[in-house]
């Protein structure tokens, strides 16, 4: 793996801090219904990252990332009614969707050319460096919390973390970004149920049409970007 490749690991790390921060911080301005649909919108933004390279976007595509913005619209309207506050953390949940795109394509190149246990590595490496500094620097806590706190963290962090993203960079180059976004909508639903279990956080009447819309879109968007798919993430080469 060259210096090139090495960097675009260290980039993926930093930009998935930056997903961290902003999703976050995201859920403690808007409900988690609302901040885990925006989220998921990282389809949309590949589409977009798609078009402004000048690549062939399929009709259906369009159509499918015109539904989903038209989802978007209404939550972030709902949201607007309730405060600045919450419309503020819908800023963030789609900064946090768009962070993760880049995640992803920079995860597709570099996974071409190392192993998944050296991408972890590089990228994690990365991320840590950049939010330890974060939390010191905002007096974020990092001790003192109950038992039950600390029960949720090692689940956040093994389930989340070390299970979740890291087969998720273990398959990337299999099945591409595009249909592990797919996969990725399942976090609308669980969480907003686990929100209610866990949290006493009822999903906002309001949001579920929207919400419901956008994910409409966000399938019609990764079914017909999936035909096309395979051929990419199969390609070879020297960086």
């Amino acid at each position: 793996m060259n210096w090139r490749i090495t960097g675009l690991a260290i980039l993926s790390g930093l930009v998935l801090a930056a997903h961290f921060t902003s999703w976050f911080a995201s859920l403690r301005m808007t409900s988690v219904a609302a901040s885990t649909a925006l989220v998921s919108t990282t389809p949309v933004f590949l589409v977009a990252f798609d078009l402004a390279r000048q690549v062939a976007v399929p009709r259906a595509v369009l159509i499918g990332v015109g539904v989903s913005m038209a989802g978007v619209v209404a939550i972030t309207g709902v949201d607007a009614g309730r405060s600045r506050e919450a419309l503020a953390g819908d800023a963030l949940a789609l900064f946090a969707a768009a962070a993760v795109a880049v995640y992803m394509l920079a995860g597709t190149k570099v996974m071409r050319y190392t192993t998944p246990a050296i991408y972890t590595l590089i990228a994690y490496s990365a991320c840590a460096a950049v939010m330890l500094p974060a939390a010191a620097l905002t007096h974020t806590p990092l001790h003192g919390f109950s038992t039950r706190t600390w029960i949720e963290i090692a689940v956040v962090t093994v389930g989340a973390q070390v299970l979740g993203h890291t087969l998720f960079n273990v398959t990337l180059p299999v099945v591409g970004a595009t249909p592990l976004a797919l996969a990725i909508l399942l976090e609308v639903p669980g969480a907003s149920l686990l929100a209610w279990a866990w949290l006493g956080e009822a999903p906002p009447l309001a949001v579920v049409p929207g919400a419901l819309l956008m994910l409409l879109g966000l399938v019609i968007v990764t079914r017909a970007r999936a035909t096309r798919e395979p051929a990419e993430v199969t390609e070879t080469g020297a960086p």
